[in-house]
């Protein structure tokens, strides 16, 4: 993969990008290729050196890095940073490194924003999470002596983009840092979960990522007339559409307009070698 610098960033910044970048391994995973849709990884691993990324695609990645830096440094007792696993599922070799384990709960630091909270927690973060749960649970059966069962899995959030002036709202968060508690699966849920993945990417390496996967948004319905530029009304569905032209005795025809998949559009990293993205 090529390493642009179209912006100028420090060379600094360039060599830390650098470093966090390597091609996957056909046979290894780590929780993100686990929990990621199986085309990115398999176009990473056949497509690597036809690649290209920019510095600047990693600006954010860096402000994580610096979190998980600090944190790993500080001596909390009992609490133990950075904690890399490594266990076999399968025929493959499944790796994770856990942010914070504090006895029995496992807590992972986020760099992200506001909406992340006020739109409800990412379903990948709970997916993460257990899947360290998981693998933690393999790692310390074998390496024997007390069992401390995982109760409790926490994000610990950053919040960069909060705005003090928005504290007024109720929902909004009270200061730039959230935590909140994710569900925990049991040890069979986890399991299933990781293997069912697991078999994803062995049988279908090539499929097409799902509109969950592509990050899509929902298509939209615009109800419009010829001599009005904007929109009468913008409804979720062709039905509410149609209903709103007879109940107001507005609009003389319904606009489509489909979602953006807003992971293929600007966060894929394999987006410039996707067939799927190139047919769209």
């Amino acid at each position: 993969m090529k390493l642009t610098n179209k912006y100028g960033c420090p060379e600094g910044l360039v060599e830390v990008v650098s470093n966090q970048i390597h091609p996957p391994k056909p046979n290894r995973f780590s929780v993100t290729d686990v929990i990621g849709p199986p085309p990115i990884r398999t176009l990473k691993i056949e497509k690597w050196d036809e690649l290209e990324t920019d510095v600047s695609e990693y600006l954010w990645l860096l402000l994580g890095i610096g979190v998980d830096y600090i944190l790993s440094s500080v001596n909390v007792r009992d609490n133990i940073t950075q904690y890399k696993m490594s266990e076999e599922i399968d025929c493959s070799t499944v790796v994770g490194i856990t942010d914070v384990i504090n006895g029995s709960i496992i807590d992972d630091y986020k760099c992200t924003s506001v909406w992340s909270f006020l739109y409800g927690e990412k379903p990948e973060w709970t997916a993460q999470l257990n899947t360290y749960a998981y693998l933690l649970m393999l790692d310390r059966l074998r390496a024997g002596g007390e069992i401390i069962p995982i109760t409790k899995l926490r994000i610990q959030a950053i919040l960069r983009d909060w705005q003090k002036s928005k504290t007024y709202d109720n929902n909004y968060p009270p200061i730039p840092f959230q935590c909140s508690e994710l569900e925990l699966w049991s040890f069979e849920q986890q399991e299933e979960y990781i293997k069912s993945r697991l078999r994803d990417h062995k049988e279908n390496p090539y499929r097409e990522c799902t509109a969950e996967e592509k990050w899509k948004s929902e298509d939209t319905y615009a109800v419009k007339s010829e001599y009005r530029k904007s929109a009468w009304r913008v409804l979720n569905s062709i039905e509410e559409a149609e209903k709103w032209i007879v109940d107001n005795k507005k609009g003389e025809y319904i606009e489509t307009r489909l979602g953006v998949c807003k992971r293929c559009q600007d966060y894929c990293s394999v987006r410039s070698v996707c067939p799927y993205t190139k047919e769209k």
